[in-house]
């Protein structure tokens, strides 16, 4: 969710500490299962709390290709000796 979390952090206009602390509540979110949101909602609302006119879908394809961007480096990772 790294990745996620820098686009988010990027389109919500954090930059250096900031980001990286943003960056942190998405990972940490998501391993939290106490609460009944996803992590494409709490970046929803976080949107919307900054009255960013991203949509739902937006979010759901840029989740999707930064998903795919991880699973790649993950098998790249693993075919190096």
């Amino acid at each position: 969710h790294h990745l996620f979390g820098l686009w988010a952090a990027g389109q919500l206009g954090y930059e250096n500490e900031e980001r990286e602390r943003y960056i942190e509540t998405i990972i940490i979110f998501e391993f939290q299962k106490s609460h009944d949101e996803t992590v494409l909602d709490k970046v929803l609302r976080d949107f919307q709390e900054a009255q960013l006119e991203i949509s739902i879908h937006r979010i759901e394809r840029e989740f999707e290709r930064c998903w795919e961007e991880a699973k790649k480096v993950l098998m790249n990772e693993k075919e190096k000796p």
